[in-house]
């Protein structure tokens, strides 16, 4: 793993478990990922001579792979490819124009490279990708969340008095909160005593307080609550006593948060984007609202109140729908199968 956190090079056992942690900068990520990263990954690599490599995400690490073994490239966090790349801050200006080139660099040089391809979010990675993944041999495994997510109170749902929406994440703009704020607004004028939950670090400082600005023009101070960053304990008992996890992101892979809801028996309320539509069937475990369609998002949400029965269904479908795609036990099973294949 590379990191800046380590003085030197080392290597560290944990059990059968050798960890190799490489000392590299802090500047530059994706000129160091196309230089001096993946050439000091390709050293450790060839000191190993792995059988597989298996590579989580678009990175150094495919890139270093080069004829050294059989790679197999997991595809995840595809905002730098979309459409919608420019209407996210990080991808904006001359910065952002130089993440994006060398971005798609990087992920030339990685599926390049890869024998095997994972898409975490079913058809959405071959749609954003399509002319550098042509011809490889692709896969839908998704990644796993932690048993701690679906063992807390099994599929028994009691009614929590104090109900609430629940988002959870890291505060961005690519996260696009201020609409569920604004569709939070609308669904007050019918039921007053709800209230919204936002649970996460801020990763973006100016869109913050751009929140804080809309949570205050519009009054609701008392009905939004900003809890941040929540330790793994108690983050799966706020999940679970939830009415529901709304998300309307601009752009989104394959949430890991949408994945913790499911297994936790929340309905999803999410926009219709990116790899969220393989996650979310409309009707069974959730709905899916247009992009900034803010009126449509509150009528969902105000439907979630109002229908009682239809939603004790929907947290059960989400429930058994989570356990076939994110469980760890059949995660693990589904890469060992591929693992035996690719050998």
């Amino acid at each position: 793993s590379c990191t800046s956190k380590v003085d030197k090079n080392k290597i560290e056992k944990r059990g059968d478990v050798f960890f190799h942690w490489i000392k590299i900068g802090k500047k530059f990520n994706n000129l160091r990922a196309l230089t001096i990263n993946s050439y000091k990954i390709r050293k450790v690599y060839k000191t190993i001579k792995p059988d597989i490599i298996h590579v989580q995400g678009i990175s150094e690490y495919a890139i270093a792979s080069s004829n050294l073994g059989k790679t197999i490239l997991t595809i995840h966090g595809l905002e730098a490819f979309t459409d919608k790349n420019k209407l996210i801050k990080h991808f904006q200006g001359i910065s952002g124009l130089y993440r994006r080139i060398t971005s798609k660099m990087i992920a030339n040089l990685s599926i390049k490279n890869s024998d095997i391809i994972i898409s975490n979010s079913g058809e959405y990675a071959e749609e954003v990708l399509s002319n550098l993944i042509k011809g490889k041999k692709i896969y839908y495994i998704s990644n796993p969340i932690t048993d701690d997510f679906f063992n807390e109170n099994g599929d028994n749902f009691s009614e929590s008095e104090q109900k609430y929406f629940l988002w959870a994440g890291q505060i961005s703009s690519r996260k696009n909160i201020i609409d569920l704020i604004r569709a939070f607004n609308k669904v007050l004028e019918k039921f007053n005593q709800i209230e919204l939950i936002l649970m996460g670090p801020v990763a973006d400082s100016s869109y913050f307080k751009q929140m804080l600005n809309t949570v205050e023009q519009l009054r609701i101070n008392d009905k939004v609550k900003f809890i941040g960053q929540i330790e793994q304990k108690e983050l799966v008992k706020i999940y679970k006593k939830a009415t529901a996890f709304v998300f309307p992101s601009i752009e989104e892979t394959a949430p890991m948060s949408i994945a913790q809801a499911l297994a936790c028996g929340l309905p999803v309320i999410a926009t219709r984007v990116g790899g969220i539509p393989f996650m979310i069937q409309e009707g069974v475990n959730g709905y899916l609202v247009d992009l900034h369609d803010v009126d449509s998002l509150a009528k969902r949400m105000v439907e979630v109140l109002e229908n009682g029965e239809e939603i004790k269904k929907m947290r059960l479908n989400a429930r058994t729908i989570a356990k076939e795609r994110y469980s760890p036990k059949k995660i693990v099973d589904e890469l060992m199968n591929l693992y035996k294949k690719s050998i």
